[in-house]
């Protein structure tokens, strides 16, 4: 019978073990999380059928401060869909089943989990009416050569990469406190570049960065690509790595950067880097499904993604009362 454990401690090492024997990923280390949550209210889920761990997730308890005023009940955050080992394929649905009760066993009468390298939840009819977010992820298959892949590009991507090299565009990859500040810096530079084209983000304060270096970057869970004309920082990718995959999870890049190819360099190096950190599978970022169509101002950036050859996977995120 399958059961699930919520604990509040789990070792660093066990923890990573779980992960990379359930087929998880690096948003299912905790401490990727922990730059913008408390860790005070981080749980470990760990599902189990008798002695047998088949699928894992970091979780995180919360009472939005408007709630706790009107005396609502508590708030479960799971930032990515368990991880599910392939001998539980089949108990999908059940987990879960396992997860709503283990929610409300501790209290919380809402669930939220959300879609970054996540599930396509249309098809758990607990959660499905809840969905919130539809989001398309490229996802690349590192094993084969790196030529190979470089033949699975579209052939703009392939001459854009070759026109960064000619222009002389070097690449460094970092993971000090001041790279992630060079990649914050260039992040408000396409953040306002994205919002003239309707489009615009949110760049984190420097103190989240700091948070995120103490962490994660140097820890070795991730590195940041810095791309470089003279001596010129033009362009930034950030990633995490961990149990064998990577995933993009910042960049940012100047009107120079845009000019001379930077991000299509950045990305073939990280393919390079992926490949001699052993990595199987690298995740490209997601953007809106709705970015399919040619009027969706994100559509450029879709097909950029897509342009690497990845394969295209729905993801849904969830908020529902329980």
């Amino acid at each position: 019978m399958l059961a699930l454990r919520m604990l509040e401690r789990v070792p660093d090492g066990s923890w990573r073990d779980l992960v990379e024997r359930c087929g998880g990923h690096p948003l299912h280390l905790p401490q990727v999380h922990l730059g913008d949550r408390s860790e005070k209210g981080l749980r470990y889920l760990v599902f189990h059928r008798g002695q047998d761990e088949v699928a894992c997730a970091p979780a995180f308890v919360s009472t939005p401060s408007l709630h706790r005023l009107r005396g609502r009940p508590r708030l479960l955050t799971l930032p990515t869909s368990p991880a599910l080992a392939a001998s539980a394929a089949a108990e999908r649905q059940e987990i879960y089943g396992r997860l709503i009760e283990g929610c409300r066993a501790m209290g919380c009468r809402r669930l939220a989990v959300e879609h970054a390298w996540g599930d396509d939840l249309t098809d758990v009819p607990p959660l499905a009416a809840s969905i919130t977010i539809r989001v398309v992820e490229f996802v690349l298959d590192l094993q084969p050569p790196l030529d190979d892949l470089l033949a699975g590009m579209h052939k703009a991507h392939r001459k854009n990469i070759r026109r960064a090299e000619k222009l002389g565009l070097q690449v460094r990859a970092e993971t000090s406190l001041t790279a992630l500040e060079e990649l914050r810096r260039l992040q408000q530079v396409s953040a306002g570049r994205s919002a003239e084209r309707g489009s615009g983000f949110a760049v984190r304060d420097a103190a989240y960065y700091r948070r995120v270096h103490e962490r994660v970057y140097g820890a070795g869970i991730g590195e940041v690509l810095l791309a470089y004309s003279g001596e010129a920082c033009v362009g930034a990718l950030a990633y995490l790595q961990a149990a064998g995959k990577g995933i993009t999870v910042r960049s940012g890049c100047t009107s120079a950067g845009y000019e001379s190819y930077a991000m299509y360099l950045l990305h073939h190096a990280l393919l390079g880097r992926a490949k001699a950190l052993g990595l199987r599978r690298l995740n490209l970022g997601g953007v809106p499904a709705e970015a399919e169509g040619e009027s969706h101002p994100q559509h450029g950036l879709y097909e950029f993604k897509r342009g690497f050859g990845g394969i295209a996977q729905l993801r849904t995120a969830v908020e529902a009362d329980l």
